[in-house]
């Protein structure tokens, strides 16, 4: 699989910005490099940094990298889940975070929540995108010292590190499952396609994925100008290596939405896609500009994905 063209990813870029303000940014507690030395074991009383949000600029696989991180409702000292949730292509960290409305699930469900920021706002994620792609900005290394940052100064639980992502954060998601396996639980991509031109998990990575039957930006039939496979491609390829033995049966129905899961599958891999009939390039459930579909929660529909799925 090459590259998409200058051309291609332009006009991609013109597509995505149409859906949304990137001047909307919520406020945060502080801004700092980093606003807590870590003493010891977090899990440990007095060793844990304060419970809140706020953003951070610290330096990761060698750049400044930007990241909002909210602690939900968590134990203090309690083995706590991490959810990365990354941004779409031209998108914010702080629009992820409004769109998805990740914040409230945490604080109800108790976990930790973090929205990176990409370089140029895009992520490398093979087919997509921008920047990060051209620059071949390493975002898994990123990614990987993201956790141990997170993990140093709060309560992670290592068996509950998870990754979810819209449309170009939902393909590096995917990149995530493919590189990462040994860090990242399970992941959730929505409005996205697995974009990697080669993916050898070092396990099977439970995997839910999430798409629009009237999304032109990462259509279900794939782009062959983008060089995005159609989904149908990318659900083969994980169940697959995930060696899914039986057919996918109905998971969840409700107006426009169905999904559909293989739950046979090595290491309790499952397999599942959602497809919301009508539904444009957004995140269901959540406040992204444009039709966006109520049918499905997926904030509230991937948290309980992972739950049933914690690193084995």
């Amino acid at each position: 699989m090459i590259q998409a063209t200058a051309a291609a990813v332009a006009g991609l870029a013109a597509l995505i910005t149409g859906c949304g303000d990137a001047r909307l940014t919520p406020p945060v507690d502080a801004t700092v490099a980093d606003a807590f030395t870590p003493t010891g074991d977090p899990c440990v009383a007095g060793t844990a940094a304060a419970p809140g949000h706020a953003e951070f600029v610290v330096t990761m696989a060698g750049l400044p990298r930007r990241f909002l991180l909210h602690t939900g409702n968590p134990g203090r000292h309690t083995p706590t889940p991490l959810v990365l949730n990354f941004h779409g292509f031209t998108n914010t960290a702080d629009l992820q975070q409004q769109w998805s409305g990740m914040d409230a699930a945490a604080a109800r469900d108790g976990y930790i929540v973090v929205y990176p920021q990409g370089i140029g706002n895009s992520w490398n994620a093979g087919a997509c995108c921008g920047e990060a792609v051209t620059s071949n900005v390493d975002d898994v290394k990123f990614a990987r010292e993201l956790v141990q940052w997170v993990s140093a100064r709060y309560c992670v639980d290592a068996k509950r590190v998870f990754a979810t992502g819209f449309s170009n954060g939902g393909f590096f998601s995917h990149r995530l499952a493919c590189e990462a396996a040994d860090v990242v639980a399970a992941v959730a991509p929505i409005s996205a396609l697995n974009g990697m031109p080669s993916c050898s998990p070092s396990r099977p990575v439970p995997v839910l994925m999430s798409n629009g039957t009237a999304d032109s930006i990462v259509p279900i039939a794939g782009n062959p100008l983008l060089n995005f496979p159609p989904l149908s491609t990318t659900i083969a390829g994980w169940r697959m290596r995930n060696q899914c033995s039986d057919a996918p049966l109905q998971s969840y129905r409700k107006g426009s939405a169905r999904c559909e899961a293989s739950r046979a599958c090595v290491g309790n891999a499952t397999v599942e896609s959602c497809i919301v009939t009508g539904a444009t390039h957004n995140w269901p459930g959540g406040t992204v500009p444009g039709a966006n579909n109520q049918d499905l929660n997926i904030t509230d529909y991937l948290w309980q994905f992972f739950v049933a799925h914690p690193m084995p």
